[in-house]
């Protein structure tokens, strides 16, 4: 807002104004560093690509404490704003739905490069395709828990039974967080999932109930003695509430022999 003689023309809408566009300006700027500095391919050879990842990792956890700043603003002052500034919000944003696009088909170009199972249950036989699905996953969920924040902050701000700026209705909202990118990649997991409950079906458990039969043994019939094991002794002289290295070393042991 600037006036004739080049100095700042203080808001109509008062400090909600500023809030709203200081917010946007910031996610904005981190979405062109995104966009032009840190997009790469796909390639598990590119190490560039894939440690890229991570500093996008880092970039959307800082937007989603961004969107925090919205939080600030009275809604009674923000809502004609609102509609003053239609067409501004964030899912207006062209460079939001170039970054979403972008994962949809990185996901989609990754599970035609590698076979998604062996990478799921063999990582040490590829260890730089593990290594880039782990850090693509990672950065997606980031991107992901922004978009929830989102959703949230609005909900907050106009109720679930609105529609959103852009004419989103809320349930349309939740697909921009709820499903992940790749139902080839979901579909990967949820393979991985299903073969070691076969895998391991023999022993399902058994480390668990070694480690409760190992309790119950050590403390007899004294049922008070439960609450103090796995805590260092004398902790309730200290107040600690320290666990023991005895029962990690159990923990271990009671596995170990499990899974033998």
């Amino acid at each position: 807002h600037e006036n004739s003689d080049g100095g700042v023309q203080p808001s109509p809408h008062g400090p909600e104004d500023y809030i709203f566009q200081i917010t946007h300006v910031i996610l904005e700027h981190f979405f062109w560093y995104v966009e032009n500095i840190l997009f790469a391919p796909p390639g598990v050879a590119n190490n560039n690509g894939s440690s890229a990842l991570i500093i996008m990792q880092h970039i959307f956890d800082s937007c989603t404490k961004v969107l925090g700043i919205l939080e600030f603003m009275l809604l009674a002052d923000f809502h004609p704003l609102r509609i003053a500034v239609h067409g501004s919000s964030g899912f207006y944003s062209m460079a939001w739905h170039r970054i979403r696009s972008w994962f949809a088909r990185t996901f989609k170009e990754t599970s035609v490069m590698m076979n998604l199972d062996q990478v799921h249950t063999c990582p040490e036989m590829f260890a730089k395709k593990t290594l880039y699905v782990q850090r693509l996953d990672r950065v997606s969920a980031a991107w992901r828990t922004m978009c929830f924040r989102h959703y949230v902050l609005a909900e907050r701000t106009i109720g679930s039974n609105s529609m959103g700026s852009a004419g989103k209705s809320f349930e349309q909202m939740q697909g921009t967080f709820q499903n992940h990118p790749s139902g080839e990649h979901n579909a990967a997991k949820y393979r991985v999932h299903e073969y070691t409950n076969v895998k391991y079906a023999s022993f399902v458990g058994l480390g668990t109930q070694a480690i409760v039969d190992g309790a119950k043994a050590a403390v007899g019939h004294d049922d008070d003695m439960l609450d103090k094991i796995g805590y260092e002794e004398h902790w309730e002289q200290s107040n600690s509430d320290q666990i023991s290295k005895d029962l990690l070393l159990e923990i271990e042991r009671c596995f170990v022999e499990s899974d033998a």
